[in-house]
């Protein structure tokens, strides 16, 4: 599939066995959100993807002035590798691949990021603890968490309920999304999160 990411014509292998070998629909809204109107201040911003996969978030990151770390698993990470390697030019863009298990040790990766990515992340199979698990690992009192998703399952509310006990949660409104997905029948949404700050003692 070719996009166009910050004036750059990007194109991404992809393959049809396996949904972590697609570009999915919520991965693109969310890096046209990226792109145009999410109010992160991207250069030097320290930005690791998880679930990777095709990592079209991770290489608008990268596009936008990021320093960039796009994750996953196994064989799905030749392709990650691929794709950042095909559309990243190293001399001017900061972008890497690393292997990430959910629930593992974070710490050789540095956290904390500055902003998490992260698309169709949630689905019936998926470890939504152990997700959870990993955001918290990577997270820090100023990350900013920008996830994207196509509502199908309960499981989904059920992970953001869980989410929401740790980070303050917003919805970004659908005026904001890349014109071909704002009518509510897309299902398509954003959230973007930043963690809870503690209470001060009175």
């Amino acid at each position: 599939r070719a996009f166009t990411i910050v004036d750059r014509h990007v194109v991404l292998q992809q393959r049809r066995e396996g949904v972590a070998y697609k570009v999915w629909d919520a991965s693109f809204v969310l890096s046209d959100y990226m792109e145009k109107n999410s109010n992160v201040h991207w250069k030097d911003a320290r930005v690791i993807e998880l679930g990777a996969g095709p990592a079209l978030p991770s290489i608008t990151a990268a596009l936008l002035g990021a320093d960039t770390i796009a994750t996953d698993l196994g064989e799905v990470l030749e392709l990650t590798s691929f794709n950042l390697k095909s559309n990243i030019d190293e001399q001017h863009h900061k972008a890497r691949v690393e292997p990430l298990h959910w629930g593992s040790d974070v710490s050789a990766l540095g956290p904390p990021f500055d902003v998490i990515l992260g698309s169709e992340l949630v689905y019936e199979q998926a470890p939504a603890h152990l997700l959870l698990e990993a955001i918290l690992a990577l997270s820090g009192p100023t990350t900013r968490l920008l996830m994207s998703y196509k509502k199908r399952y309960v499981s989904q509310e059920d992970f953001f309920v869980e989410l929401g006990k740790h980070f303050d949660i917003e919805i970004v409104p659908r005026n904001k999304l890349h014109r071909d997905f704002c009518r509510s029948h897309s299902n398509i949404f954003i959230i973007q999160a930043s963690r809870k700050q503690p209470s001060c003692s009175a």
